[in-house]
Formats: structure tokens, C-alpha cells, sequence
């Protein structure tokens, strides 16, 4: 799929804190985004025992353009100091706007049906899944699960499992994009501020020698769940 976005007027954005914001979107974006899925099932039927086991695969490949402030915001405490034309900070972004992205997600899995009788059946298995772009690869899950029929109309029906998501790719690529080499904020602590002539670098001071970057943790891990169910179905004749 492809997503442009142009914003009607680009310009200085200006916010005041519990006043007012005003000044151009600066929301330019261009992506473009492609996203190709593998899986193999196989499945073997057997009086007791039902196995199920496969692989699934998914391959994401974006391309994007986003100047988002790059002509920058300007940050003021109040109305009072609006009218006195001293802001508190100003952002602006520098860089590459042009991204290119990519990332491979796989799952392994294996489930097991045990029919111990004719009322009680257990249901057992594991799923791994990894993605690139994190060091975390040790995602395993662990699913249980069972379901008795008390009669010829319910089945009482339970189980539990972890269920790992993954890290988005929005975050990976946020963080790619501030990475501090393919873009970077400048942050200019008390800047001047001419509505005429706007340039914050007259006056002021950057607050860091270097720019602020946005990094993923080393000990980043994939985020997961657990989810306990229950339920009981009842046929009506």
C-alpha cells in the first residue's frame, strides 16, 4: 500500500501552553509499504492423538519520507510570555527524511489434541516466534487447554498461554529514524523569537553538546501476554 499525506500550509509551529497552537502542520509523509507472508501446515489425524505443527513467516519491507518538524516548533510557558516574545525551547529535526526499512518476523509452533476418552480431551503445545531489529530471541510460549463434555449438549471448555506480540514497527522506526545519524533533534533552550523573521540560533543555548537521539535498549524484549480462558457451550435442540 502507499500513503502520502501533504498538509495544506507548512510553516514555524508555535505552541503556547494552555492557550493556543498555531503555525503550519509540518506533516509531510510519503511511505510506501510492502508486506509478504510464507506459512507450511502439516496436520496428522490419528484415533488419540491430533498433531498439528507448522511454520509462519512474515517479510516487511518500507519506504518513507517524513519531514515532520523539520522547520521546527517554538514552546512557550504562557500568553504572558507570547506577548513578551520568550519562548522556553525550541525543536526542530535535521537529517535524512528518506527511510528504508525492513523486517522478518517467523513463528514455530506445535500443538497436540489428546483424546484421553470419549469426554475428555487435553489440548498441549509451544509456539517460538523472533523477529529482527531486537536481541531478544528466546520468545517461547507454552499454551494448555482442555475440553470435557458433561453430557451430549456441553462441553466445558478451559485453557491458559502465553502470547508473545513482538515490538512494533512504528517503534523500530522511530528509533531508527532519531538514531542521531539518519535524523537528529536540535533542542535551543530560551531562543530568540521574531514572528517577522523567526531564527531561534540568534540567542540561546543548546541544551546538549550533542543532538538528542532516541536508542532501544540492549535488554529490550518482546512484549507478551498472558491470557487465562474458560467458557461452557451449550447445544439447544
Amino acid at each position: 500500500p502507499i500513503c502520502k499525506n501533504v498538509p495544506v500550509t507548512s510553516g514555524v509551529r508555535i505552541n503556547v501552553t494552555e492557550a493556543f497552537s498555531s503555525g503550519g502542520a509540518q506533516s509531510d509523509s510519503d511511505a510506501t509499504n510492502d508486506t509478504y507472508t510464507f506459512n507450511n501446515r502439516y496436520t496428522r489425524l490419528g484415533e488419540k492423538l491430533t498433531i498439528k505443527t507448522g511454520l509462519d513467516g512474515i517479510w516487511r519491507r518500507n519506504h518513507s519520507i517524513s519531514t515532520n518538524n523539520f522547520i521546527g516548533t517554538y514552546t512557550f510557558s504562557s500568553l504572558e510570555s507570547y506577548n513578551a516574545r520568550t519562548p522556553i525551547s525550541f525543536r526542530v529535526n535535521r537529517g535524512i527524511p528518506d527511510l528504508h526499512f525492513s523486517q522478518f518476523d517467523v513463528a514455530l509452533y506445535m500443538q497436540n489434541d489428546l483424546k484421553v476418552n470419549n469426554r475428555l480431551t487435553f489440548l498441549y503445545g509451544v509456539r517460538w516466534v523472533d523477529q529482527t531489529n531486537i536481541s531478544d530471541h528466546n520468545n517461547v510460549d507454552v499454551r494448555l487447554g482442555l475440553a470435557y463434555a458433561t453430557g451430549r449438549a456441553t462441553v466445558i471448555r478451559g485453557g491458559a498461554g502465553l502470547f508473545h506480540s513482538g515490538v512494533t514497527n512504528a517503534t523500530i522506526e522511530t528509533q531508527v529514524r532519531q538514531n542521531g545519524v539518519t535524523q537528529y533533534e536540535i533542542v535551543v533552550d530560551n531562543p530568540s523569537f521574531d514572528p517577522a523573521n523567526p531564527d531561534p540560533f540568534k540567542s540561546g543555548a543548546i541544551r546538549n553538546t550533542f543532538p538528542s537521539i532516541r536508542v532501544l535498549d540492549p535488554n529490550l524484549a518482546s512484549p507478551y501476554n498472558g491470557v487465562v480462558m474458560g467458557s461452557i457451550e451449550r447445544t439447544f435442540f
